[in-house]
């Protein structure tokens, strides 16, 4: 039969890097459409939240600058002292919003990180008999070696 002889069977390193290049596109390609469609909402909501954190922080610079210098040109004792909170409060929000923007990435970095080795451990299952056999047993071996007295970690990435 020519019409399989160019067929190549879906692997697990292939959604492996599918799911590196776009999160839940490794899902998809194994045929888990609810897990990739939600590895894709939550990362650019993710994405979308880090990004209305930095417009919020640019905001409250441009403040904290205009405070600033109406603080610095200020001779009043009493404007002196409310452009002084003024300032004091800017700073703060700019502080909060960075704090903010540092989560969501550290956020979404995290997500991408399990997106990544969720797509690989669930990865699509060979269609062949052969490979089914290798595919019921996981990527990594745990075993006791009573001749060393060691425990040993084997991992094995068919490629």
């Amino acid at each position: 039969n020519y019409s399989a002889a160019g067929f190549k069977s879906k692997s697990k390193t292939g959604a492996l890097m599918r799911s590196m290049v776009l999160p839940g596109f490794g899902q998809l390609y194994s045929g888990r459409k609810i897990s990739g469609f939600s590895f894709l909402l939550l990362e650019a909501g993710m994405i979308g939240m880090a990004a209305k954190s930095n417009n919020d922080y640019l905001a409250f610079q441009t403040e904290w600058n205009t405070q600033l210098v109406n603080y610095q040109s200020a001779t009043v004792p009493a404007d002196i002292a409310d452009y002084k909170v003024l300032v004091d409060q800017a700073r703060s929000d700019m502080m909060d919003s960075n704090d903010q923007l540092n989560l969501f990435i550290y956020a979404s970095a995290g997500l991408w990180a399990i997106n990544t080795i969720h797509a690989f451990l669930v990865g699509p299952k060979p269609d062949d008999d052969d490979d089914e056999e290798a595919s019921k047993s996981p990527p990594f071996q745990l075993a006791y070696s009573p001749l060393t007295n060691q425990v040993k970690l084997q991992w094995e990435i068919d490629l």
